[in-house]
């Protein structure tokens, strides 16, 4: 069956929540930015990052997952969602197109971590790290 796409927002507790964090708001987020980046790296996210809206802020991701069911599992046990401090919508969504990865991708891979070969975007010789090939 072929996965379905979900489109998640991220809400924080106040409008202000992206410029006032205390630090250990600012803690909180850097594990939910490790735990993204974990799904991430699995090929459970697409893309994912700050709104910088300056009305009201938000996170956004598009989701890939058999299901709402499994999308929404994500979600829920983001550290930020489990402890309160965010909440989140969902909603199913249709990718009418999308690009490959560019090297932009390296800021969601956790703190330490490198790209190995198959997996560096700028090499357009090596075969895709899901590729058979």
């Amino acid at each position: 069956m072929a996965k379905k796409h979900f489109y998640a927002r991220l809400i924080p507790p106040r409008a202000t929540f992206a410029a006032d964090m205390t630090e250990g708001e600012r803690s909180h987020m850097r594990e939910h930015v490790a735990y993204f980046a974990g799904l991430f790296q699995q090929g459970k996210v697409l893309i994912f990052g700050p709104v910088m809206d300056p009305a009201y802020g938000f996170g956004m991701a598009v989701l890939e997952a058999e299901d709402l069911a499994e999308a929404r599992g994500w979600l829920e046990n983001d550290p930020t969602v489990r402890s309160g401090l965010n909440s989140f919508t969902i909603s199913p969504m249709v990718v009418g197109a999308s690009r490959a990865a560019t090297a932009d991708v390296a800021h969601a891979a956790p703190a330490g971590a490198a790209l190995t070969d198959d997996e560096n975007p700028d090499d357009a010789s090596a075969p895709p790290a899901n590729s058979a090939a």
